[in-house]
């Protein structure tokens, strides 16, 4: 089975069976292991090793953030480097992580949902609203005529959006599709709902009046 398949299934039923309250001493001893982890495994050790708050220094990690090699990852998790680099390019694509990638030094990985995960934002989305996600996921890539396996990813975000985010959302897809210089740099359905991208210049004003 691709890594693809594997991960779209782990992520598509993460934060639908509860949550609990787990020591990081016991995780880490947990991920303690002498053989090659699982994805999860994997995903589980990234999440543990973000940084829990912001490191108030110039330049400093911000909650949910790490600094890695491919080399470093691939000693802990018992695979190859390459291996790595395509496990955290899929993460990338389903939009679960954010890379900032610097060839020869370490580089920057953005856990997208820590604080979802950690119970921090966030709230259950309710059958209407997950209905009403489902449908701003589909559109989405069905003007993109795009496959996406980032459902869950958006359901975290959309979750986040007041009614009036959401009904913009749905509302100027292809206005900001039209916007960009070149298709191929269009950004996710969670990046799109994460960095309020549906904002028109037009939005703006009425927007900034709500968060006074």
């Amino acid at each position: 089975m691709k890594i693809e398949k594997h991960l779209h299934l782990k992520f598509t039923r993460i934060g639908t069976e509860g949550y609990l309250v787990v020591p990081r001493a016991l995780l880490n001893e947990v991920l303690r292991v002498e053989q090659p982890f699982t994805l999860a495994q994997a995903y589980l050790y990234l999440f543990v090793h973000a940084a829990f708050c912001d490191k108030p220094v110039k330049g400093g990690l911000k909650r949910g953030q790490l600094t890695f090699t491919a080399a470093e990852l691939a000693e802990i998790f018992h695979w190859t480097p390459r291996s790595v680099r395509r496990f955290l390019y899929v993460l990338r694509e389903m939009g679960v992580v954010e890379l900032e990638v610097v060839p020869g030094l370490r580089s920057k990985l953005t856990m997208c949902f820590y604080e979802a995960l950690t119970g921090g934002k966030g709230k259950q989305l309710s059958t209407n609203e997950r209905k009403e996600c489902y449908s701003f996921w589909r559109k989405y890539y069905g003007l993109l005529d795009r496959e996406a396996t980032d459902y869950y990813a958006t359901t975290l975000e959309w979750e986040r959006l007041t009614q009036e985010e959401r009904r913009l959302a749905m509302e100027n897809m292809l206005v900001y599709f039209r916007s960009l210089n070149n298709i191929q740099f269009v950004k996710s359905a969670p990046s799109y709902l994460k960095y309020k991208a549906f904002l028109m210049p037009e939005n703006i004003d009425d927007y900034l009046k709500t968060e006074e």
